[in-house]
């Protein structure tokens, strides 16, 4: 496993034989995020929609310097 970036709470990695990189989240953000999604509520969906946000750009722009093609 090549680590490509070292954020604090998500990870970019890279495994053999592997297309994409992958994203390690840190389990309170793993748990923090399900809370938010059972929550259910507009407020708590949003701000789940934004820390994902976060983290795929995050995903993304490494993945870009690193010369990986997106999964998108």
């Amino acid at each position: 496993m090549k680590v490509l970036s070292e954020l604090t709470n998500n990870v970019v990695v890279v495994t053999e034989g592997r297309k994409f990189p992958g994203l390690v989240v840190q389990g309170d953000r793993l748990h923090s995020w399900l809370k938010l999604a059972q929550a259910g509520d507009v407020e708590s969906i949003e701000l789940l929609e934004y820390e994902m946000q976060l983290a795929v750009a995050e995903f993304d722009r490494v993945c870009e310097r690193e010369g990986y093609s997106s999964p998108r």
